[in-house]
């Protein structure tokens, strides 16, 4: 878990597949508009995200937790949602667990700790060629959901956020900066894969 300062969140959405009990999880950061954060906060921007997002995730699909964790000067305050909506894409033969998506997060900031990436987990096997390379109108359309999941989350969306962050970890080697803020999200055309996903 990276370091959350006061006044910023760290979001965690669960995706349930059908047939498998191990959920997928992609994960943000946000810096909060007006605190506090509060539970009717997390139902709102479960459901603008969820809203964003659904066309991405397959009708065997469920968003099926929602976890919010809010920087304090304290200990941090934790809101825990079950998500009950589907996807809605009806194209179900869908990648294996270890391939997905990969989707950068863009910053302003140079080096490794001005990158940010998440992993979206379900793509339709038809879209990907045998070079691991996604159809160009299927990187459009995944782009265009994530563009509405990035402007949900700033300024202009109806959400208790002021936009998307990276937060960092604390590192031995130097001070934890501030939290990064987020310029835009690009779906990237070759599939990323990940060993931990691999089922034994």
């Amino acid at each position: 878990m990276p370091i959350i300062p006061p006044g910023f969140g760290h979001c965690a959405l669960h995706i349930l597949r059908s047939g498998d009990p191990d959920p997928y999880v992609i994960t943000w950061g946000f810096d909060v508009e007006t605190p506090p954060w509060t539970l009717a906060d997390t139902t709102t921007a479960l459901a603008q995200t969820v809203l964003a997002l659904d066309e991405l995730a397959s009708t065997q699909e469920v968003f099926n937790r929602f976890v919010v964790t809010i920087g304090t000067d304290g200990p941090p305050d934790i809101f825990d949602i079950p998500g009950v909506s589907a996807g809605i894409d009806t194209a179900l033969l869908r990648c294996p667990p270890q391939v997905a998506v990969l989707v950068k997060k863009n910053t302003a900031v140079g080096g490794r700790r001005g990158r940010g990436r998440l992993y979206w987990p379900s793509i339709d096997e038809g879209t990907v060629g045998a070079n691991g390379v996604i159809n160009t109108s299927t990187v459009n359309a995944y782009q265009s959901s994530m563009n509405g999941f990035f402007n949900a989350w700033g300024q202009t969306g109806a959400l208790n956020s002021v936009g998307m962050v990276v937060l960092h970890a604390a590192s031995p080697l130097s001070p934890t900066p501030p939290p990064t803020p987020i310029t835009g999200l690009a779906v990237q055309a070759l599939v990323a894969t990940q060993r931990r996903r691999v089922r034994r």
